[in-house]
């Protein structure tokens, strides 16, 4: 889950409503990514933007959260599955990790099997909600989890990314490849936090990286999950 700066209201054109709420579309995609790549908040997808759809933080469908349907605080981009997971489950906010409020390039930890899983440096705070945010996109379903949907092929994708990232190391370490290379590959093949990972040894593509996808948190190689500034 790469951690994002989103626009506040005014900033950039940003209007406080969108009605209906698939007007917002543009200025998210706008907010997060460059043509013709765009990512889902939540898993660091890479999606089509036909296929990208705005999700709504707090459930529109749970009433306590009904007039917050139109509103540009309550609206991230996100993929199908990840939008299905969370589904309509009536949740506190201040119970979650979310991209665009915490840091959370600390928090998740990319598994050989394309399963993210939550950092066991945490505390136990922490890490109750690193897991509750997991349980709530299903970012640990594999392919024997009873409750993936049939569907879900997310970890399938990560995992392919993942192995990818893993043999470009080899290849940069040898010198066949430059840090350029590196991050023009994350571009076009998504996870941002898979070559955050795996390239953690060399600082350049990482810093590249924070610089490449479109308002990263700039600060997110500090290990706080709370940001120092917004």
């Amino acid at each position: 889950m790469r951690p994002v700066i989103k626009w506040n209201v005014g900033e950039e054109g940003v209007r406080a409503e969108y009605k209906p709420y698939g007007n917002a579309k543009a200025v998210l995609l706008r907010n997060f990514g460059h043509s013709p790549n765009y990512y889902c908040n939540y898993c660091d997808r890479l999606i089509p933007m036909v296929n990208m759809e705005v999700e709504h933080i707090l459930p529109k469908s749970v009433a306590r959260y009904e007039h917050l349907e139109f509103s540009w605080t309550n609206f991230l981009l996100s993929c199908k599955n990840c939008n299905l997971a969370k589904g309509a489950e009536n949740i506190d906010f201040d119970e979650f990790y979310w991209p665009h409020i915490h840091n959370t390039r600390p928090i998740f930890v990319v598994n050989v099997d394309g399963t993210i899983s939550c950092n066991p440096g945490l505390d136990a705070a922490e890490q109750n909600i690193s897991q509750e945010t997991i349980r709530l996109l299903n970012l640990d379903c594999g392919h024997t989890t009873p409750r993936r949907q049939p569907q879900d092929d997310r970890y399938m994708a990560r995992e392919y990314v993942l192995r990818l990232a893993e043999r470009k190391l080899i290849q940069r370490r040898d010198g066949k490849l430059n840090d350029d290379d590196i991050i023009e590959l994350a571009i076009t093949n998504g996870f941002w936090l898979v070559w955050m990972q795996v390239f953690e040894e060399f600082p350049g593509i990482r810093t590249g990286l924070i610089h490449a996808f479109k308002n990263t948190y700039e600060d997110c190689l500090d290990d706080n999950i709370i940001r120092a500034h917004p």
